[in-house]
């Protein structure tokens, strides 16, 4: 299991959580669950000014994950990152 926070104060009161088969994210107004057999990617992005974003698409192309995120945090969310893509190659439905 691997659980991120965030440094961030615009990601600050969100938390994810990784148990090897359902991505939780937890916020202040609400919290989501997303199973791997919904899970299309997930990547960091870095835009043109260097900002950092975690971002996941379910199998219908949405966004379902979208957290800016400071360096600092960027060596536990390549971990996620790793961690989620790692269980994907290995699903099977």
């Amino acid at each position: 299991m691997i659980k991120v926070g965030f440094s961030n104060p615009i990601s600050f009161n969100q938390i994810l959580v990784f148990d090897g088969e359902v991505l939780e994210v937890f916020g202040l107004e609400h919290n989501e669950r997303h199973h791997l057999g919904h899970i299309k990617s997930i990547e960091i992005i870095v835009d043109r000014k260097g900002n950092y974003s975690l971002k996941a698409s379910n199998t219908s192309n949405a966004t379902i994950v979208m957290i800016m995120f400071d360096q600092v945090d960027l060596p536990k969310v390549n971990e996620l990152v790793a961690e989620v893509q790692l269980a994907m190659a290995k699903y099977v439905p």
